[in-house]
């Protein structure tokens, strides 16, 4: 894919510069120890420049993060301030942060009244240049933020505001209203100081719906744009055949004859996902039971969710570092950011949330480039198609009336025309070595799914490929705002169409899931 040449971007307003692209990496090089990618320099230019917004959205694991400390570089006393989603998601960066002799400080509501009030006086004598906070406490009324907000001397230093993992706001913006009170600040603040809207998963509706919320600037708005897919992730899906609380289901995971070995391969590295915490729970215990006493069941997989306090949260996420762990059962207390860089399997038990989530959960896998993962959907068998009486022809529908030429196309009343898919089979087993390096197959799943080096560039192809008239209309349905589901998760709802297509996409004509992702992000349109 041809990447944008590099911007070159007009000195910005005051004695501030924007500098140019090899400026920014060099300094990076020297800083950070790495090579910055022509989109991070891009996205700093566009920061320090001061004259727009941007929107940045790039694949997981592709060093986002790294882009928003770029600017620190030329900003000698400048705070780059980061809304993030997840506590444990801000401790890790302040980690990363200080090792690189930036001070950084994470500030949520597990702070002590008493550790609160001290860090806000370490803010005020600008002993941090990073500040990654939660919604919720940078927008509580009558805060230390409000008050730092009216110091004159602390607006100069805001170099931006950057919301990390933006779809969050669409999704999660009901039970985290903060992220809806974020556009009071824009009335607040001054005009030049840019915010930044960062994720790997943002639809189009997304997208226009979350500029909207936070009053991101159309003049001269700054987006960046990379592919969104992840080819050394390989995609399965298989359909659950057994009692949904059984989670019989998941016991390809563990194979108890290798396990009897004295050297015998244990399970890879590996996260199941589930949007409901007892769920997660139950199929912990399942596994338990597969699982002989003498490997300590209980200390070799566990779950994982918000119940739990940020000091134990981190230090699982260490045990399943070293290896100590084998996996979690969990929730998305454990996703969006979370910079490990072997899982080597992911599990999403059940369709129970939109495409944009399962992406992002996906995401979690071989976030090392020279590894590859396996993700596995084990949806039920009532999304397939024959699995269950299914309505008509949406896609095929917005292609007649084009064809007819009627503009209103996209009209959601029908369903995408489909194809009986084959019959899928459950996977048998799935092993790792030892080394990291082993590859993970799901053996028996859909023949389609499971690819080697030489098929998975062919799948990379596949999805590059031009769009055709079909694939137009496909990326009509999944832009129609009715098709943005956001489901209820204690009810039957009807799945987006693009998550049909992704379950589906053999059966359909589609050939490769990537094209369903591709289609559902736009990501063949990459910024010039």
């Amino acid at each position: 894919m041809a990447h944008p040449s590099p911007r070159n971007l007009v000195p910005s307003s005051g004695d501030i510069q924007a500098p140019s692209i090899e400026d920014i990496r060099a300094r990076c090089q020297d800083t950070f120890g790495v090579r910055a990618c022509a989109w991070q320099a891009e996205f700093a230019q566009a920061i320090l420049a001061r004259k727009s917004d941007v929107i940045l959205e790039v694949a997981t694991g592709m060093g986002k993060t790294l882009a928003f400390w770029l600017p620190l570089l030329f900003r000698s006393k400048g705070i780059q301030i980061v809304i993030t989603t997840l506590n444990t998601l801000g401790k890790q960066c302040v980690d990363s942060l200080t090792k690189a002799g930036i001070g950084a400080v994470s500030i949520d509501g597990s702070l002590s009244h008493e550790k609160m009030a001290q860090v806000f006086k370490e803010i005020r004598n600008k002993k941090y240049r990073v500040i990654i906070v939660s919604p919720e406490q940078l927008m509580k009324e009558d805060s230390h933020f409000e008050r730092l907000f009216k110091t004159s001397g602390f607006l100069e230093a805001i170099i931006s505001f950057i919301i990390d993992e933006a779809h969050v706001i669409k999704t999660w913006g009901t039970f985290r209203p903060e992220y809806r009170e974020i556009e009071r600040l824009r009335y607040r603040l001054r005009k030049e100081i840019p915010f930044a809207l960062v994720s790997a998963t943002m639809p189009v509706l997304v997208r226009q719906d979350i500029s909207r919320v936070i009053r991101i600037r159309k003049e001269n708005l700054t987006t960046i744009t990379r592919s969104t897919d992840r080819p050394n992730v390989h995609l399965v899906v298989c359909k659950i055949e057994y009692a949904l609380k059984s989670f019989q289901d998941l016991a390809f995971i563990i194979n108890r004859q290798e396990l009897a070995k004295p050297n015998g391969l244990r399970p890879p590295k590996f996260l199941i996902f589930f949007d409901n915490i007892t769920e997660s729970v139950a199929a912990t215990k399942y596994l338990w039971s597969l699982i002989g006493q003498e490997h300590k069941p209980e200390e070799k997989i566990k779950w994982f969710n918000s119940c739990m306090s940020e000091d134990y949260k981190k230090g699982e996420i260490e045990k399943l570092r070293s290896g100590e762990l084998w996996g979690l059962c969990t929730t998305d207390s454990f996703g969006m950011g979370m910079d490990l860089p072997d899982i080597m399997l992911i599990v999403q038990y059940r369709v129970t949330c939109n495409l944009c989530s399962l992406w992002q959960r996906f995401g979690r896998g071989s976030r090392d480039r020279d590894l590859e993962a396996t993700a596995i959907l084990l949806a039920e068998a009532k999304h397939f198609d024959g699995g269950c009486k299914k309505t008509e022809g949406k896609a095929a529908g917005i292609k007649r009336k084009r064809q007819n030429g009627d503009t209103s196309a996209g009209s959601p009343n029908k369903r995408p025309t489909i194809t009986p898919a084959a019959e899928p089979n459950m996977p048998t087993r799935i092993f790792s070595s030892n080394s990291p390096n082993h590859a993970v197959s799901a053996l028996g799943c859909l023949n389609h799914s499971i690819q080697g080096p030489d098929a998975s560039d062919n799948e990379i192809e596949m999805a590059d490929s031009e769009l055709d008239e079909a694939d137009e209309a496909r990326q009509v349905l999944y832009s129609t705002a009715a098709n943005i589901v956001l489901k209820n998760k204690r009810k039957a709802a009807e799945l987006e169409p693009a998550m049909e297509d992704y379950i589906n996409a053999e059966g359909r004509g589609l050939g490769c899931r990537r094209k369903v992702i591709k289609l559902y992000f736009s990501s063949d349109k990459t910024s010039e």
